[in-house]
């Protein structure tokens, strides 16, 4: 795994590598060697990348670490699953579970691979990151349903192949992507710096918060406040000649936007160059 994407992530994936391989020890002695075989070919860890670009910055936490391999746990799960569906004796190189141990112990294999992953997303102590692991595996796997309903089927809709994709593949990457972001939040740390909060402004009347209590923050953090002044919507201006930010509901973990980011192209629509100025420019 090496490559631009993963540069600066070194310490994260060999935290994972230890991680994933100490889940071998939950599973039965006759299942551990399946488990082996399908962590020795790690591929591109692609679902891990995503989740550690959402939630980097600084060390690796334990927490984030756990999230990125739940993840690659489900990942594994459906592909165990598709090679009993394609009849595949081959990935990475090796034969696979479904040549090895057969198509009946290898689906199980995989339902088991699923089971663990809910398992130690379960142990979160809140009930949003089971929510965020067992709804991509669902997605997941009604897209392989869908994909195995439609085969040989030459006039299958492109909306259809299109939705049938979402679900195979994209939803676990978005899932992924929710995993690093809620594991990075990190409002139970200790507060030892204190700072003062400003808008993009940065002058004496741009101050949203002062002598603020936080951890140490890092490039990328986001901090959420209940109050914005005038960068909210029903305050905001065009000061400085600065778009107006878009406006985002969140409920229950689903993001909507209801006003979207003013683009600069906007703040002129309203200019006007007097004729006897455009030969100047």
């Amino acid at each position: 795994m090496s490559s631009p994407l993963h540069a600066g992530l070194e310490a994260h994936f060999a935290a994972l590598e230890k991680f994933l391989a100490a889940q071998e020890l939950v599973f039965e002695p006759e299942v551990r060697p399946m488990v082996r075989d399908v962590l020795a070919h790690p591929g591109k860890r692609l679902r891990p990348l995503l989740a550690f670009s959402s939630g980097a910055g600084g060390p690796p936490p334990d927490a984030l670490v756990r999230g990125a391999g739940i993840i690659e746990l489900v990942h594994l799960a459906t592909l165990v699953h598709d090679d009993v569906l394609d009849g595949a004796d081959t990935r990475h190189g090796s034969d696979t579970p479904n040549r090895t141990h057969g198509a009946h112990a290898a689906v199980l294999f995989g339902d088991a691979l699923f089971a663990h992953a809910l398992v130690l997303a379960a142990d979160h102590p809140t009930p949003e990151l089971c929510r965020i692991v067992a709804r991509a595996s669902r997605e997941v796997c009604s897209g392989e349903v869908c994909q195995t309903f439609s085969r040989g089927n030459d006039r299958l809709s492109l909306d259809d192949y299109y939705r049938h994709i979402r679900l195979k593949t994209a939803e676990l990457f978005e899932g992924a992507c929710r995993v690093g972001a809620l594991l990075a939040d990190r409002p139970e740390a200790e507060a030892t710096d204190t700072v003062t909060l400003a808008g993009k402004h940065c002058e004496s009347g741009d101050v949203l918060l002062k002598d603020l209590a936080l951890p140490p923050a890092t490039t990328g953090d986001v901090l959420a406040v209940f109050a914005t002044g005038a960068y909210n919507a029903s305050m905001s201006s065009n000061y400085n000649r600065i778009p107006r930010p878009a406006a985002v509901l969140v409920h229950e973990g689903v993001s909507e936007l209801v006003q979207r980011r003013e683009q600069p192209e906007e703040l002129l629509r309203y200019d006007v160059l007097p004729e006897r100025l455009r030969s100047v420019i």
